[in-house]
């Protein structure tokens, strides 16, 4: 199924399916339940953003982004291709590296069999020629 003519390929179990651009991202677009056309995830596809690089198109769904966020390096556009490595039970999303960071995106999908349950893992690659400062994850409080 299309994501607002844009073309998607489905991981789906028992409980959820989810749609993820197949030519661009790494981005899913829809989660649903498994029955059902409720998208639980917001569309947007009309909302975008010039940027120096080309238009931004916010999409909707879900997407990695490196923080800390700051127009235009956090809104490089996703629109063209999509590397796509298959897991057992998901996928490897990767996109290409963004020319102005050298930082490549990935999302590795994982969808549990036995219930309405996925994991997540998101990775940035940096690709390019020089060190690139990005947020850090804050220490737990103890």
């Amino acid at each position: 199924m299309a994501y607002y003519n844009l073309p998607t390929f489905t991981l789906k179990n028992d409980y959820l399916q989810l749609d993820v651009l197949a030519d661009a991202g790494p981005r899913i677009v829809r989660l649903r339940r498994s029955g059902s056309d409720e998208n639980l995830l917001a569309e947007v596809p009309d909302i975008t953003e010039p940027t120096p690089y080309g238009n931004f198109y916010f999409q909707g769904g879900h997407r990695l982004w490196h923080a800390p966020e700051a127009f235009p390096r956090t809104y490089y556009p996703d629109n063209d291709g999509l590397q796509q490595t298959p897991l057992a039970v998901g996928v490897i999303l990767s996109g290409p590296p963004e020319s102005n960071s050298g930082i490549r995106k990935e999302i590795e999908i994982h969808l549990a069999s036995d219930g309405p349950k996925l994991k997540l893992v998101h990775r940035l690659w940096n690709e390019g020629a020089w060190p690139v400062r990005l947020a850090q994850q804050a220490e737990r409080l103890r």
